[in-house]
Order: C-alpha cells, then sequence, then structure tokens
C-alpha cells in the first residue's frame, strides 16, 4: 500500500521539492519510484527468508499489488499530467464511460442474462450483460467524448471499444484473483459492492488503456 502510494504521488512529490510539475518528466519519475519500491520489497525479502521459507512467495504476491494496481494507475496519471487545465475533460470522459458500462452489464445481466461469460472465473457475468456494457460504454463515450472531451466520433467509438474490452478484463481478473484468494468480495468495506476493489476493479486497466488510445486516435497533446 505504501508503495503504491509512494509511485503514484513520486511526480507530485518531485514537484513539491522543485517548484513544479514537468508533464514531460512525470512517467519518469513514476517509473524510477516503481524501481525504488520494487527494490525495496526484494530487500525486505531478504531478512525475512531467514525466518520463513514461504517469504518469496508472499514477496511475489506484495510485488504483483503494486503492478496491478500502481502501474497502470501512475500511466494514467502520467497522460493526465499533460492535459494541463482541460485533463477534467479526458477524466470525466473515460471515467463516466467506463461505469455507465459497468451499470448496463449490471442491470441488463441480471434481467435477461442467460449465457454465461466465463463461469470458472466469474458465474454472475453473461455474454448479455457484456454486449450491454460494449453498447452503453461505445455510447457514452461517443456523447461524453465529443460533447466533454472535443473528440472525432470516430475516434471516441474507437475508444469506447477499448474501454469496454478492458473493462471487462479487468473485471474478469479481479474476479480471478479474489478465487485464488477463496474469497467472494474484496473487502467488507463498501460490502454492497463487494468491496473497493470490486467497485474499481473495471477501471485498473480501461483507464490508461483509454488515455492512451484517446491520446494516439485524436492527437491529444504527448
Amino acid at each position: 500500500f505504501v508503495a503504491g502510494i509512494a509511485v503514484l504521488n513520486w511526480p507530485w512529490i518531485v514537484a513539491r521539492f522543485a517548484g513544479k510539475l514537468d508533464p514531460e518528466y512525470a512517467s519518469e519519475y513514476a517509473s524510477i519510484a516503481m524501481l525504488a519500491a520494487t527494490f525495496a520489497v526484494f530487500v525486505m525479502s531478504i531478512r525475512s527468508r531467514l525466518r520463513a521459507e514461504t517469504s518469496f512467495n508472499d514477496t511475489a504476491a506484495t510485488l504483483m499489488g503494486l503492478v496491478y494496481l500502481a502501474l497502470p494507475m501512475s500511466v494514467f496519471l502520467a497522460i493526465v499530467a499533460r492535459q494541463g487545465p482541460d485533463a477534467w475533460r479526458l477524466v470525466l470522459w473515460l471515467l463516466a464511460s467506463v461505469k455507465i458500462g459497468d451499470m448496463a452489464a449490471c442491470t441488463l445481466g441480471n434481467l435477461i442474462g442467460r449465457h454465461k461469460l466465463a463461469p470458472a472465473t466469474s458465474p454472475k457475468k453473461t455474454i448479455e450483460g457484456a454486449i450491454a456494457s460494449l453498447v452503453a460504454t461505445l455510447g457514452a463515450s461517443v456523447l461524453l467524448g465529443v460533447l466533454v472531451a472535443g473528440a472525432a466520433p470516430v475516434a471516441a467509438i474507437a475508444v469506447g471499444t477499448v474501454l469496454s474490452i478492458t473493462a471487462q478484463l479487468g473485471d474478469l481478473i479481479e474476479s480471478a484473483l479474489k478465487r485464488s484468494a477463496a474469497l467472494k468480495d474484496s473487502a467488507s468495506f463498501m460490502s454492497a459492492f463487494g468491496g473497493m476493489l470490486d467497485l474499481m476493479d473495471s477501471l485498473i486497466y480501461s483507464l490508461p488503456a483509454g488515455a492512451i488510445a484517446a491520446q494516439a486516435l485524436d492527437r491529444l497533446p504527448l
């Protein structure tokens, strides 16, 4: 948790001492923080290995958590930092499109879902819900991309497709992680949603993927 916070905030920590945040180097700062955090976790495993033969497995799990959460968000923040005062437009476009797709998948999946999407990983997810998510995400992406972010309609459709695919895969990845830990929910906090991680699992990879796609397709500043 501490390592992830450091990775996500390192560009702004550097900016605090340097006087300003230079977006050109934001991703470099995050990469340095990721390297330092990874090295620190491995160093800590040296001492703990003297006490337990399984400590290296624990170290690998800790590093996976760092890569799973902090790396995608650091990529997303690095791209957002380059957008300047209009960054909120990109964030709103991507975030709202994904969550609208989530709500459509949950609502229509429960109402009309009959065919399982990935029964071994997530028994409740259906093909009908996945299609509903794709359609809703595309619609929201076009609407918000054009009206809020000023994107071209074709670019908004492409970004919406990327968002939907990565959001649904991110959801399945988190379901697989829970199954490996023999858990139904990721936490008791916000239990109505299955835990905080269940609420944001679709965003972990879709936000950076969508930002990269928007940057490439709609000629956002590099």
